[in-house]
């Protein structure tokens, strides 16, 4: 083509290019109206002219927020207990644009879906934000890569492998105590009896230094106020997981929206980045313990923790090559092991000292049981064995599920079977649910845990007595003590074991020198949720999860 005959055509687009020119605003809001309806759509045609209109539920009390805003403006799980109450065992609820899903608290029904991991795998939403601040570890990743991870990672969680680790938690327990008893008597000289502490943070300094030692021989020194680069950048990670905001909830309704850069998301991954450093050393110096330790050249030196005990079954040499871990995959495990083992065990003790406050006979009967140990250090059988203690804690998890709902989507068109028929709202018996690919499902554990016909008619309160009353749990599907605080099925809790002890463990040092009671003026208390429940108080939203208790000495009458 001729120069002259290129100056003719540009010539000719001119006034095209000037119209783009004046007009992009519009055009550029134009192609974001597509994008968004290209991903809202599906969404709304998938479920309005639902499957589902005949299951009973709530109506939506918004034509484009559907339920959603409801459950925002509540507690948590306070809407989910208020519908099934109402209508049953298994409801629709309306999602964002006309979108439904199940919320299932059937037993046989959600004993079938835990048990098909396959069929049922997490929302897609969720799971994409949890993976921008875990990476790829067991809580994220699905199907074959679950089971391979799984597979390794099992022989750490036994109960042989938790017992060997129970003098360092009782270790640390007493670390705490320490620490809390020089905070008390700070303020004894001013007259006051007891003092204000925000236990959720002290629980959680204990929790991450455990956890750290527990899960990769790691010291974050957080009960002496330490600071490590590792805590820093998990810390960022987790905090801008948990940061609600448009972008988040538009990813929870479509992961497709995580894609987009916002500053929370740069932050997060860049604060997984340096824990992935960090982590990529440990996990190198580990590895080298073990690949001596099979090679027999320094057994002493290896390691009790998760990660030395991964590492050994995963290059031990009977292991097939295609059930090996890939060393970003051991990595990827550092982070998992620090949320799940940090986050919801603090977060359990917290809500088990709430609940021990508000009923102090409870507490000092307890109490009373501890004290009959001469040992502070009692061995791990003498600790297990105490039977009020495994009440208490084991009512603390039912009543107080730390994570009390889990979401399930359907990859596979499935029948999914229910315990007792319930009746739809044409007045027709439903004996099975006819589950379709990308059906979207709700098990609300916490719901699961306070069953009137499971639990007896006080099974809202804080009862650690009931399991004396013979309650039928042989048809919860929960992996432990007949609860869903730890689901069930292939993916149930991995570390649920670690937790106990662990709760055990700080409940014995500290109730045996500490009481735990309510403020003389407490506060108003509100629940949030984001993955994991916590408690905040009322007009101090900015100071974020705490859990303000009077702490006091012990003395003996």
């Amino acid at each position: 083509m001729s120069p002259s005959r290129i100056q003719l055509d540009f010539e000719r687009a001119q006034p095209a290019l000037q119209a783009l020119q004046a007009h992009w605003p519009a055009l550029l809001g134009l192609a974001a109206a597509c994008v968004l309806l290209r991903l809202l759509v599906p969404m709304f045609f998938r479920d309005a002219f639902g499957r589902w209109r005949n299951v009973p539920g709530p109506k939506a009390s918004h034509w484009f927020w559907g339920n959603q805003a409801e459950i925002l403006a509540t507690s948590p799980m306070e809407c989910h207990q208020r519908w099934l109450d109402a209508h049953g065992p298994v409801v629709r609820a309306h999602n964002v644009l006309g979108g439904a899903r199940l919320v299932v608290s059937d037993p046989a029904a959600v004993n079938y879906i835990l048990l098909h991991p396959d069929a049922f795998i997490k929302p897609a939403g969720p799971n994409r934000i949890l993976t921008d601040a875990l990476d790829k570890g067991l809580v994220t990743v699905e199907g074959r890569a679950h089971r391979r991870q799984r597979r390794v990672l099992n022989p750490a969680f036994g109960w042989v492998q938790i017992q060997a680790l129970a003098p360092m938690i009782m270790d640390k327990a007493i670390e705490m105590r320490d620490k809390v008893a020089r905070l008390v008597e700070e303020d004894s000289g001013s007259g006051r009896v007891g003092r204000r502490m925000d236990v959720l943070h002290h629980m959680s300094e204990m929790a991450l230094d455990i956890i750290g030692d527990a899960g990769f021989g790691y010291d974050f020194n957080a009960i002496g106020d330490g600071n490590s680069p590792l805590r820093n950048a998990y810390t960022s990670a987790i905090q801008a997981a948990f940061t609600f905001d448009p972008w988040v909830m538009l990813t929870i309704m479509d992961a497709r929206w995580g894609a987009v850069p916002t500053k929370r998301k740069r932050n997060m991954i860049k604060a997984r980045s340096q824990a992935q450093v960090i982590g990529r050393q440990i996990v190198a110096d580990k590895k080298r313990q073990v690949i001596d330790y099979h090679n027999g050249l320094d057994k002493a030196s290896l390691g009790k923790d998760v990660l030395s005990l991964m590492l050994r079954a995963n290059l031990d040499p009977s292991l097939r090559p295609e059930h090996r871990l890939g060393d970003d995959e051991v990595v990827a495990q550092i982070a998992t092991i620090l949320f799940a083992g940090h986050e919801t065990t603090s977060t359990a003790l917290m809500w088990c000292m709430y609940h021990l406050s508000l009923q102090p006979d409870i507490q000092q009967r307890l109490r009373d049981e501890l004290l009959t140990v001469s040992d502070d250090r009692p061995a791990f059988e003498t600790l297990m064995a105490l039977p009020y203690l495994d009440r208490v804690v084991h009512e603390a998890l039912r009543l107080e599920s730390p994570v009390p709902s889990v979401g399930r989507v359907a990859t596979q068109d499935v029948i999914v079977p229910l315990t007792t028929p319930i009746i739809g709202k044409n007045g027709q018996p439903i004996s099975t649910l006819a589950v379709k690919k990308g059906d979207v499902l709700e098990i609300p554990l916490t719901y699961m845990n306070t069953l009137a016909a499971v639990w007896g008619p006080d099974a809202r309160t804080f009862n650690p007595d009931r399991r004396d009353a013979g309650y039928p749990t042989k048809g919860m599907p929960g992996v432990w003590g007949g609860i869903m605080s730890f689901i069930g099925g292939p993916r149930n809790c991995i570390g649920h074991r670690l937790t106990v002890l662990e709760m055990k463990a700080v409940l014995f040092v500290l109730l045996r020198s500490f009481v735990f009671e309510q403020l003389p003026n407490p506060p108003e208390l509100k629940r949030t949720y984001m993955v994991i429940q916590r408690a905040m108080v009322v007009g101090e939203e900015e100071h974020g999860p705490q859990m303000p208790l009077l702490v006091r000495p012990y003395v003996e009458a």
